[in-house]
């Protein structure tokens, strides 16, 4: 995967610029550089739908899917394990709270 991004640059740049690397390489040049990248774009997408199937849908942990996009709530157990630092960082808030309401009821009892 490193050798796609630079083979998207180059190629895109050849493409972006068809007259100055025409005048300046082969005839060749410019056929290769848009097979090269209009496949490491095929290559590129189809990582990106491999990925998104396999933890959006067929994750054996969210099999047939998660449906947080749908009703926008996680579990406790979900977020205190696919977000670890969010759910610690809700903990806190929650205690910070906690702590501030009580030593308001404390400051009004006395």
């Amino acid at each position: 995967m490193f050798w796609g991004l630079p083979v998207m640059m180059l190629s895109g740049l050849m493409l972006w610029f068809p007259v100055f690397f025409g005048n300046l390489l082969p005839d060749l040049a410019l056929g290769a550089a848009y097979i090269a990248h209009s496949d490491e774009a095929i290559l590129a997408i189809s990582a990106i739908v491999v990925w998104h199937f396999y933890n959006v849908h067929y994750n054996p942990d969210k099999f047939p899917m998660s449906w947080v996009w749908w009703h926008g709530k996680i579990s406790e157990e979900d977020i205190r394990h696919e977000h670890p630092l969010e759910y610690e960082r809700i903990l806190a808030a929650e205690r910070a709270e906690a702590e501030a309401r009580a030593a308001e009821v404390r400051a009004a009892e006395a």
